[in-house]
């Protein structure tokens, strides 16, 4: 993990942001959770939410190469290249866990967001989804 943000001693608060990696068999796992992560989304998961998979910027956080170099690896036992990176913000008092965490996103350089971005205009909506906004817009 990598930590940095402030925590007071005497009062118990923290503002911080907390950065660390997900396993890839792990984030794998996760489902459609796991698609909004670019790395993720680039693999063309089987079962696709073309909408969700269009809206992953939303939770994602862009960071340089540097700042993405400041996690650590797993161990050399469990080394994982494809490991995905995640960040949670926390701000508030340590006692009170349920409002601590105030967000929690995927982490990705640039150039994946770009890679990602590309990958998701390519996209399209599956027919019956494209009648049915249709029909929304007509009110119907």
């Amino acid at each position: 993990m990598n930590l940095f943000g402030k925590f007071n001693l005497l009062n118990n608060l923290a503002d911080m942001k907390v950065r660390s990696r997900l396993a890839s068999d792990v984030s794998d796992m996760l489902g459609p959770i796991s698609v909004i992560n670019p790395i993720n989304l680039v693999k063309n998961t089987p079962g696709l939410n073309v909408v969700l998979a269009k809206s992953f910027s939303i939770f994602c956080e862009t960071v340089t190469p540097d700042e993405m170099e400041l996690i650590p690896d797993f161990a050399k036992k469990h080394s994982d290249t494809n490991s995905t990176k995640f960040q949670i913000v926390l701000r508030g008092d340590v006692n009170k866990p349920f409002t601590l965490v105030k967000s929690f996103k995927w982490l990705a350089t640039q150039d994946d967001m770009d890679k990602a971005n590309q990958f998701a205009s390519m996209l399209q909506l599956p027919q019956d989804d494209v009648q049915d906004v249709k029909s929304k817009k007509r009110g119907k």
